[in-house]
Parts: C-alpha cells; sequence; structure tokens
C-alpha cells in the first residue's frame, strides 16, 4: 500500500494499493505502476479505481492498461507507446503498450463531509472496477498525473481480493428481524465493499441501516461514506452521499402483485456497496436493524383496505351474538285480559357485551380459519408456481405469468408473513372498540348537554 507522509506530499510503495491525496505535476513520480496479479490468483481479485479527478483526454488524470514493449516485439494495433521514465536518477525510460481506460469510467455522486444529497450540483467522483479475468493479458496498470501545476485532488486505486471485498449474510428473515444484520470492516478494509442479504426482498418491511465509526488514528477522511442500495427484481438504485445513516425501503416482491419469473432462490435479495476511505485505518461497523414503525405504516399502505373489511366482519359477528342472544332470552307473556295479544320480550346485550361473548369463541374461531386458509392459498400458489416453471424447463418454452395467483387474502406466497391475518384481527377488533367507546362518550356528552339545555329552559319557563 502507498502511504503518505505527514505533509501529505509523497508516497512509498508498498503491496497492490496506493493512494494519493495531492495531484500536480510537483509530486515524484508521475507515474504509478501496480502490477497486474496472475490470473490463477487464489479467492479472485478485482481492480478498482476512485478519484475525484476525471480521467478523460481533457482530465489531469490517465487510466492505463500497459505490457512491457521488447525490442523486437511488435505492437498490437488496440495500442498506442508510451515512455516512462522509472529510473530515479533519469538514465533511461522504459516504453510502454498502453490501452486507455476513460472510457470504462462510472460517475458517481459526490460524497464529501458538506454533501446532503447525491442530486448535489457538485463534480461527480470518477470509479473504474475490473475484474482480474478483464486485465489479464496486461502486465501493469498506470496512473499518471499530467497536471503541469500542483491542483487539490486525490486517487486510490486497489487490487482487492474477492473473499475481502464481497461479504454475504445468509440470515434468514426471522434473524434479520430478531437481531439485524452487523458487518464490522477492519482497519485494513478495501476501498469498496459489497454487502449481499438474499433474506431482504420483500416490501412489506422498512430497515434503518446506520455506520459506527472509530476516529481516525493517522489522516482526515479523503471522503465521506459513500452508499449505493440496490435490488435486482425489480431493479432499483439509490445512492446515500456523506452516509451516516438512512433509511432503506425496498420496492421489492409486493402483496397482490404478479408473480416474478424467477424463482424465489434465484432473486438475489438486498445489495449494498459501500465506499469508504481505507487511508484512515480506522475500523468501521454497518448496522441494520428493522423499523417497526416505518413497517407498520407500509403495511397500512399495501393492506388499507383490509383495515374497512375487517372491522366490519367483526361488527357483523357482533351484531350476530346480539340478535341470537335477544331470540335466545326471549319468552312469551300473556295478559290477563284475553283481548290483548300476546308479546314477545327478549334482553338485547349491549355492544361491549356482546364483543366481549364474540372474543371468547366466535371471532379467534374466525380468524383461525382464516389463517388456514391463507397458508392453503399460499401453498397451492407456490406449488403451482413451481409446476409452471418446471413444465416450461421441461418443454423449453418461456414461463407463463399467471396475473391471478396473488389475489386471495393476503395476495403473497411468502409464508412468513402469515401472522398478519391475526395481527389484522387483533388491530380490527381494537379499531371497533375504541370506535364503540367513542360513540358512547358522544352519546352522553350529548345526553348531558341536551338534558342541562332542558333544565335550563324549564327553570326560565318557571320563572316567567
Amino acid at each position: 500500500m502507498l502511504t503518505l507522509d505527514e505533509n501529505h506530499d509523497s508516497i512509498t510503495s508498498q503491496g497492490q494499493q496506493f493512494a494519493l491525496r495531492s495531484l500536480g505535476g510537483t509530486l515524484k513520480p508521475e507515474a504509478y505502476l501496480l502490477p497486474v496479479p496472475p490470473p490463477d490468483t487464489p479467492n479472485g481479485k478485482r481492480f478498482t479505481l476512485l478519484t475525484d479527478q476525471s480521467y478523460d483526454a481533457q482530465g489531469t488524470l490517465a487510466v492505463l492498461f500497459c505490457n512491457v514493449l521488447s525490442s523486437q516485439g511488435g505492437q498490437p494495433g488496440v495500442m498506442f507507446p508510451i515512455s516512462m521514465d522509472l529510473s530515479e536518477d533519469g538514465a533511461g525510460s522504459t516504453r510502454f503498450g498502453c490501452t486507455r481506460a476513460s472510457s470504462d469510467a462510472i460517475a458517481l455522486p459526490a460524497s464529501t463531509h458538506e454533501s446532503k444529497h447525491p442530486f448535489d450540483d457538485a463534480k461527480p467522483f470518477s470509479y473504474l472496477q475490473y475484474s482480474l479475468s478483464d486485465i489479464a493479458e496486461y502486465q501493469f496498470v498506470a496512473v499518471i498525473d499530467k497536471s503541469a501545476e500542483s491542483t487539490p485532488g486525490w486517487v486510490i486505486a486497489e487490487f482487492v481480493s474477492l473473499s475481502d471485498s464481497v461479504i454475504s449474510r445468509d440470515n434468514d428473515l426471522t434473524d434479520v428481524i430478531t437481531n439485524g444484520v452487523d458487518v464490522m470492516l477492519g482497519p485494513d478494509r478495501p476501498m469498496m465493499t459489497e454487502i449481499t442479504i438474499p433474506s431482504i426482498h420483500s416490501s412489506l418491511l422498512a430497515y434503518k441501516l446506520a455506520i459506527i465509526k472509530n476516529p481516525s488514528s493517522e489522516h482526515s477522511e479523503l471522503f465521506a461514506p459513500l452508499l449505493r442500495q440496490s435490488i435486482s427484481e425489480p431493479y432499483e438504485s439509490k445512492f446515500f452521499v456523506n452516509f451516516k445513516e438512512a433509511e432503506v425501503s425496498l420496492h421489492g416482491v409486493a402483496p397482490y402483485m404478479p408473480p416474478s419469473m424467477r424463482s424465489r432462490k434465484e432473486i438475489a435479495g438486498l445489495y449494498l456497496q459501500f465506499w469508504a476511505d481505507p487511508t484512515c485505518n480506522n475500523t468501521m461497523e454497518i448496522s441494520l436493524k428493522v423499523d417497526y414503525l416505518g413497517s407498520m405504516g407500509k403495511l397500512w399502505m399495501r393492506y388499507r383496505t383490509v383495515f374497512a373489511a375487517f372491522p366490519l366482519l367483526v361488527v357483523a359477528l357482533v351484531l350476530r351474538k346480539q340478535f341470537t342472544t335477544h331470540d335466545a332470552s326471549g319468552a312469551l307473556s300473556a295478559s290477563f285480559i284475553c283481548e290483548v295479544p300476546l308479546t314477545f320480550t327478549g334482553v338485547f346485550i349491549s355492544f361491549s357485551e356482546s364483543m366481549d361473548k364474540c372474543i371468547r369463541r366466535s371471532i379467534p374461531c374466525l380468524f383461525l380459519a382464516l389463517t388456514i386458509l391463507a397458508v392453503s392459498f399460499s401453498r397451492a400458489s407456490s406449488a403451482s408456481s413451481s409446476l409452471t416453471s418446471q413444465s416450461a424447463r421441461n418443454n423449453g418454452t418461456e414461463t407463463p405469468i399467471v396475473f391471478t395467483q396473488n389475489d386471495l387474502l393476503l395476495g403473497s406466497q411468502d409464508s412468513f408473513f402469515l401472522f398478519l391475518v391475526p395481527l389484522f384481527g387483533i388491530i380490527s377488533i381494537g379499531i371497533c372498540i375504541a370506535l364503540n367507546f367513542l360513540v358512547l362518550v358522544f352519546t352522553h356528552f350529548f345526553a348531558i348537554t341536551l338534558t342541562w339545555t332542558r333544565r335550563i329552559f324549564a327553570n326560565q319557563s318557571d320563572a316567567r
């Protein structure tokens, strides 16, 4: 790794990584070379480069992939020759055949300690990423500073092992909800880290993502942490600049939507790309927790019609219990005078008393039956989808989309969310009880107000 001195104006080489804080012609040497690892490197490697400079034809930085040219061999047509003086005393130069990498540059939102939004009017960062197989035909990666005078800027480039930069958390959704996901990045972390969580793919849950940083031990940060959140089904990408904490919300697998053409095992889930300055030698912890309040809001948005249908169902059961109790407690009474017809008297219980009787038996039985139906529909829908996909693969045809597959009850094939049926039942009972007491309060209030008004008018009439 190339490290910096206290003045941040010189570098020393060690390993296959370097960081340069100031760009300009006063820095020597002006060309920095990284040897390309052999293709059979264990665990695989990738090359990444991030800078706040542009490395196009008009930029102050050039990124080249080069091979040393021998005096006898010819040079490839896709390369151009370039001479670099790599000696300390300037005794001679080495000829390279190089290819520019400017066409592969990716623009990333600038992430500084003053950044607030990824769409701020600021010069974007430039990013390069290659797998080792893409550049295996080259011997060196050259980073050349072309500026004639000292200018502020920085560039970080490295070859990093895939086992260090790609982290997968195979926690199931239950574990994610109860314990969250924590990822610790050590002081020797790569510049860019990928984190995948396959179990997070539903749009019914919201999360809070935060970063906990220990103070930097050597240098100030070249740039603030940058986060990219994305999913592949459906495709969605979002950037967070100057990242400290963020609310993660997905438009992934949603209820009452047509099923995906991919199987559940093929859905990659939540994908996080995290860029952070590796020259500070500090540790970072990335913590992902479920946002319960935000998740309740998403449930309300997705199932808002349930909160109209289920309370109506509860009220219907309560009214049924009131009428059945009235009919069961009724009795015939005859007057002593034979000419008076027979009368039927019964007890019509209150809404609260009827609700109490329903909670003991009929309402739990109803929501238990709905839960069993939801389980049956979920399994039948999942089995039907698997059979359809298997039949399509056997016949060599495309998998047909059954648009009515997720139309019943919860509208989802995910059996994890079956607890929503009894949860919605409990919420509906609470809504009915709350509305009943609210109506009683208003009724008593208006009754008391009417009684006092009548007494006042009666007293005024008596006084006259």
